[in-house]
């Protein structure tokens, strides 16, 4: 099953009224939240019953802040969805009760259908969006980085390319004074140089709209995608790519993770792990010199 981990890191002060003591809710709980009123995923078997698409299946979610280190959370999700997210309780499926009798017979219980799990692609945007709202909710946050990592990643079929595309139209907001500077760096199993200049290729190929992609330069280590985590078979190097961004904004940040991930995807034989990490620079004119 294709596992995906979110995390921002950066600046956060909590709101004093939202103490995970105070209300008794914490990040695992709102981020649920949030993905259930959007749509994204649920709890509750009888969303897929009746058909309702989902992305992920909630695996955990956690605030960081107070430990060592500038991370502020992460939201850890499981793209197999299937037909539904969890197993589906019998008692949906029996016949209704009047006065504590059951009426009728219970109701056949499903064949469970092959549905291939959520493309990774489909899935980042709205991760990154649900993780920065459940985040903000909590307290102030300045986010300067987001990394997403995906582990075990089903082989693919085709590029979702086209659905990232087709919402450039959402980043057509002027030119700002300062446009926002961001360098993104890539691991993966088996990873080189070569593989991601042909990712960089694959990119400059794409319609990015608004977003200014340059070319790869050496990056200081601590931009570096995925070090906090012992995947022995992940492989990084040196190299990062230098971004002009419309906004620094979970949007635009989601939007680029999905871009390179669907670029390095793409590639024969495609990575079975794979890390991302999009981190705030300086503003234009000044990354990469």
């Amino acid at each position: 099953m294709t596992t995906i981990l979110a995390e921002a890191f950066g600046r956060m002060s909590l709101h004093k009224d939202r103490a995970v003591d105070v209300l008794g809710e914490d990040l695992y709980s709102v981020f649920l939240a949030r993905s259930q009123q959007m749509g994204w995923s649920s709890i509750h078997s009888s969303a897929s019953q009746r058909g309702v698409p989902l992305l992920w299946g909630m695996n955990e979610a956690e605030l960081t802040n107070d430990d060592d280190g500038p991370r502020i959370g992460f939201a850890q999700v499981g793209l197999d969805v299937g037909w539904s997210v969890d197993i589906v309780d019998r008692s949906d499926l029996e016949s209704p009760r009047l006065s504590g009798q059951r009426v009728g017979t219970p109701a056949p219980f499903p064949t469970r259908p092959t549905v291939p799990p959520t493309d990774p692609v489909l899935a980042i945007p709205p991760l990154i969006q649900c993780l920065d709202d459940s985040i903000r909710w909590f307290g102030e946050v300045e986010v300067t980085a987001v990394q997403v990592t995906a582990f075990d990643i089903e082989p693919r079929h085709r590029s979702y390319l086209h659905r990232l595309v087709s919402v450039l139209n959402w980043f057509n907001i002027g030119t700002a004074i300062e446009r926002p500077r961001a360098l993104v760096t890539v691991a993966a199993d088996q990873w080189d140089e070569g593989k991601e200049t042909d990712v960089v290729a694959a990119i400059h190929q794409t319609n990015t709209g608004s977003f200014e992609v340059g070319s790869l330069f050496t990056a200081p280590p601590e931009y570096a995608a995925d070090t906090d985590w012992p995947w022995p078979q992940i492989v990084r190097t040196n190299k990062g790519l230098d971004v002009s961004m419309p906004e620094w904004s979970a949007g635009a940040i989601g939007w680029v993770i999905g871009v390179v991930f669907d670029a390095a995807l793409t590639l024969d034989p495609a990575p079975y792990e794979l890390s991302v990490r999009v981190s705030r620079t300086a503003p234009e004119g000044t990354a990469g010199r």
